[in-house]
C-alpha cells in the first residue's frame, strides 16, 4: 500500500493556497507551524497578508525587514521574535487587557457571529474543526454518535460567512484518523445519532493531513472519490467500496 508520505503535502504546497491580502489565523505557542510560517515568507509574490494570532514561539522569518509590507503581525502577546518588529512598527501588538484599549469593543456572540457583518469583511479565511465528515460533505463537530463532545459554537455562522465574503474561503481541518489510527474520521456515513453542524449544501474546502479538496458544486460521487482521497490510506480501499455501494442503493 502506497505509504501517507507519498501524499502528505509539502509546506509549500499548503501555503500556495494562500492569496495576497488574505487575513489567516496562525496556532501558535507550543504548537506554532514554524515549516508553513518558512514557507510562507519563501513566498516572494504576497503582499498584504494579515497573520493573527496570540502568541508564536520560535524563530520568525516573515517578521525580516525585508518582508515589511508583505506580511503584518497582529498578536494579543509579543514573544521574543516580535518585540523588535512591534517597536520598529514593522508589527502590531493588541494589549491583553482588551478593556482599557479603546479600540476594541465587546459585543455578544449575536453580533460577532452574525453572517451579515462576516460577509462584508473580504478574504475572511475560516477555519473549523470537525470530528468526522461522511462521504457527501456532511460535518458532524458536536457530537460521537448520540453523545455531545462540545457545542456546535459558531461554525456554521463563519463557514457561511467566509463563503459569501468577497475572496473568503471556508475550511474544515480534521485528523484523518482517531483512536490511534484505527477509526477513519472520513466515513461511509455518520453515526447514529451524530448531529450535522456544517451541512453539505454548506461546506467547501476539507482538510487532512493528506491533503485538501473543495467539495462545493460537485456531485455525490465526485464528493466521495474526493474525500477519499485525503484518508488514511489504509482505510480508502474501504471507503471507495463503501461509496459503491451508497451508488447502488
Amino acid at each position: 500500500m502506497q505509504s501517507w508520505k507519498s501524499s502528505a503535502e509539502s509546506a509549500d504546497a499548503v501555503v500556495s493556497r494562500i492569496s495576497s491580502g488574505m487575513n489567516v489565523f496562525i496556532h501558535g505557542a507550543a504548537a506554532t507551524p514554524t515549516p508553513l510560517l518558512d514557507a510562507l515568507a519563501r513566498r516572494a509574490d504576497l503582499t498584504g497578508v494579515k497573520l493573527w494570532h496570540i502568541h508564536l514561539e520560535g524563530p520568525l522569518a516573515f517578521t525580516a525587514p525585508e518582508h515589511a509590507g508583505r506580511f503584518r503581525s497582529i498578536s494579543l502577546f509579543t514573544g521574543a521574535g516580535l518585540r523588535e518588529p512591534v517597536a520598529e512598527g514593522r508589527a502590531d501588538f493588541v494589549p491583553i487587557f482588551l478593556s482599557d484599549n479603546p479600540l476594541v469593543e465587546f459585543h455578544p456572540c449575536d453580533h460577532t457571529n452574525d453572517t451579515n457583518l462576516i460577509r462584508k469583511i473580504d478574504q475572511v479565511v475560516a477555519i473549523n474543526s470537525g470530528l468526522e465528515i461522511d462521504l457527501t460533505g456532511q460535518v458532524c463537530a458536536d457530537s460521537i454518535g448520540h453523545r455531545i463532545y462540545s457545542g456546535i459554537g459558531g461554525q456554521m455562522d463563519f463557514v457561511r460567512g467566509a463563503a459569501m465574503s468577497r475572496g473568503g474561503r471556508p475550511i474544515i481541518v480534521l485528523p484523518s484518523t482517531a483512536a490511534g489510527g484505527g477509526v477513519s474520521r472520513i466515513t461511509a456515513q455518520l453515526k447514529p445519532g451524530a448531529g450535522v453542524v456544517t451541512t453539505r449544501g454548506h461546506v467547501h474546502w476539507v482538510v487532512t493531513e493528506y491533503g485538501a479538496v473543495d467539495l462545493h458544486g460537485r456531485s455525490l460521487a465526485e464528493r466521495g472519490k474526493l474525500l477519499a482521497s485525503i484518508a488514511h490510506p489504509t482505510h480508502r480501499e474501504l471507503l471507495l467500496a463503501a461509496l459503491c455501494d451508497l451508488k447502488r442503493g
